[in-house]
Formats: structure tokens, sequence, C-alpha cells
């Protein structure tokens, strides 16, 4: 259900885990940012898709609880 809302909505969820460098796509991130099923994002190609200032802006203890 809540796949079937984010891709109706355009909203997509991602995870970082830094303990093992991996990186989480939702199904609707994959489709916002239009790349293949298979596409396995990583730390820094994941970054890749979002602007420098956004990078640079991007605050870690700023998520919502």
């Amino acid at each position: 259900m809540l796949e079937q809302t984010s891709a109706v909505a355009q909203v997509g969820g991602w995870e970082v885990n830094l303990k093992n460098n991996t990186v989480f796509w939702s199904q609707s991130t994959r489709e916002i940012h239009k790349i293949d099923k298979n596409f396995q994002p990583d730390f820094e190609n994941a970054l890749g898709f979002y602007s420098e200032k956004a990078v640079k802006s991007w605050n870690p203890y700023s998520k919502r609880l």
C-alpha cells in the first residue's frame, strides 16, 4: 500500500546504511530518477542524482522522527 501511495504522489524513499556502505531506493525513487530496476545505488553514484547545492546543504541531523 505504501508503494502504491508513493507512486501516485510521486514521492520516493531511500535509506543509507553507513556501517555497510549500502543504499536502498524504493521503487518510486527508481521511477522518479528513471533508472533501470537492476541499478544498484551506492553512496557515491546516488549523490550524482542531486545538485551540488542540494548535496552541500544536506544535514544528516535534520531527519524527521
